[in-house]
């Protein structure tokens, strides 16, 4: 499969997109579209996205402190994704134990029979809502109630 970059206009790209896009999906090259002869935009394969997607991810949060490759100066760029992938994967997994874990909390409170709350007058509600009622004779009634 050829691997040089495609570059084809905006108005090609609109008249034939499915061409254009089985072909950027079958190779690992970008296709560059270009509009009034500059650069436009550019169309990725997927796993070529995702895998960018992905190695941004891992340097933004190595560089953040996020996560710890134990990097070293001169280290090749292949062995710090490798080892910020290991690192992720293992943040990811922590991560999802302490979500099932609160989940499991969740679901164990959500059995426990209700508690029972004495009744409420509507003055109390209001009182406790720090609600005034405003109607006609409103205020006549909230000062009857006891």
């Amino acid at each position: 499969m050829d691997r040089s970059p495609l570059v084809v206009p905006v108005s090609e790209l609109r008249d034939d997109a499915a061409q254009i896009l089985r072909r950027a999906s079958s190779c690992a090259a970008p296709v560059y579209v270009t509009q009034r002869g500059r650069l436009a935009a550019v169309l990725l394969s997927r796993p070529v996205y995702e895998r960018l997607r992905h190695a941004h991810e891992v340097l933004c949060r190595v560089v953040s402190g996020e996560l710890d490759v134990g990097f070293q100066p001169g280290m090749p760029l292949e062995q710090v994704l490798s080892r910020g992938e290991q690192a992720l994967d293992k943040q990811r997994r922590t991560e999802t134990r302490e979500l099932a874990r609160e989940a499991r909390r969740l679901d164990e409170r959500e059995r426990e029979p209700p508690q029972a709350r004495p009744p409420l007058t509507l003055k109390q509600f209001f009182q406790a809502e720090g609600y005034t009622p405003s109607w006609p004779g409103a205020q006549e009634w909230y000062d009857s109630e006891t």
